[in-house]
């Protein structure tokens, strides 16, 4: 089945099963990320898995991003 929809459509959705919105083009689960990094390039979240990149955190998603991943 061929699926069409925005992030912004299925954001509810990923959120009900752990995952949260960290960049525009990214969704990330919280219980997967190992640090968070700030670096000249901006906010990188580094993820405890082999061969996964860091993933990046916006501006837009910065606070909640940080907030929900220090009240884990």
């Amino acid at each position: 089945y061929s699926l069409r929809n925005s992030l912004k459509g299925i954001e509810n959705i990923c959120q009900a099963n752990g995952l949260i919105r960290c960049h525009r083009s990214f969704f990330v689960n919280l219980n997967m990320i190992k640090i968070i990094r700030r670096t000249p390039q901006g906010v990188f979240a580094e993820i405890d898995h082999a061969g996964v990149e860091n993933i990046p955190v916006s501006k837009t998603y910065e606070e909640t991003v940080l907030s929900r991943f220090n009240s884990r």
